[in-house]
């Protein structure tokens, strides 16, 4: 089968194309979004002279998918305005059988989503069809989820509906950040990719409409990093240490006092303390509704 790879810059581009490599899997081509909309289509040929060969080690987190397409010698483009005629005539001329995407950042129409033979099989980080759109692993952690979904499912002309293929979930350790939260989920995409490759090229991919309770969650706003001592004092910290690279601060209300956290510390999950709030040097500990959480 004739591949294309579309992502960006982030662990749930590169691990899955990473594990795709690692598969033996070959690619005609790897696409990255554009910082600019408005950017058309680009090559990127690799700097410098000579080849190089680089062996599959373990991913680093800092690894792109531009550095995996230069060291293993595919063929990488830039593209930002996915309307433009000559995207399009691009993707005709590469003749894919199939195009994989995993954290791509602008949305896919149809014209092109009817070039591949076999579509466009999205990886999308929660289980759905549960936190649609641009943020779920955001909403997973403000909700207090555990297990953090893993989605492979053949795009259609709406955001994150169309016919799931296979899914799983993993569980983040406690206090990962968010860049350890994608690698971990693109990972077991990666293995997701592959089994459902190794499916449809064997005849037996199939798909099952999305059932259940959907739910969409757009970009979050200032108060949607406010905690809540009703949450345990892990849930807190969690939620705050995997979405840290926001740069929000933390609004919580103890009494009459609102507080505002920059980042999580630690916490003690059966901690009982005496008072509500206890702060010394430049610390602060909060009683939740089980446990403590220490936070400046």
């Amino acid at each position: 089968m004739r591949l294309i790879f579309m992502g960006m810059g982030g662990p749930l581009s590169s691990a899955p194309l990473h594990a795709l490599l690692q598969a033996k899997f070959e690619f005609s081509a790897v696409i990255v979004a554009a910082a600019h909309k408005q950017k058309g289509w680009r090559a990127l040929p690799r700097p410098g002279r000579g080849r190089r060969s680089v062996p599959l080690l373990p991913l680093q987190p800092a690894v792109s998918i531009v550095q995996l397409a230069w060291e293993h010698d595919i063929a990488l483009f830039e593209v930002g305005n996915l309307q433009a005629r000559e995207v399009q005539g691009e993707l005709e001329r590469l003749a894919p059988d199939v195009v994989l995407v995993s954290c791509f950042a602008y949305r896919v129409p149809v014209g092109l989503l009817r070039i591949p033979h076999h579509g466009f099989l999205n990886l999308h980080p929660s289980r759905l069809p549960a936190y649609r759109g641009p943020y779920p692993i955001f909403w997973q952690l403000r909700d207090g989820l555990s297990q953090i979904g893993v989605t492979v499912q053949r795009m259609d002309e709406r955001l994150d509906t169309g016919p799931i293929a296979l899914q799983a979930a993993v569980e983040p350790e406690d206090g990962m950040v968010a860049s350890q939260i994608e690698q971990l989920a693109g990972r077991e995409g990666g293995r997701l990719f592959t089994k459902a490759l190794r499916a449809l090229a064997a005849g037996e991919l199939s798909f099952e409409a999305q059932q259940g309770d959907s739910s969409y969650q757009g970009r979050p706003r200032e108060s949607d990093f406010a905690l809540n001592t009703r949450w345990t004092a892990r849930r807190a910290f969690n939620f705050m240490r995997g979405t840290a690279d926001w740069g929000q601060p933390y609004p919580v209300v103890v009494g009459r006092r609102r507080w505002l956290l920059r980042r999580a510390l630690a916490f003690d999950p059966t901690g009982v303390q005496s008072m509500p709030v206890q702060a010394s040097d430049n610390r602060i500990r909060i009683q939740f509704s089980e446990g403590i959480l220490e936070a400046v």
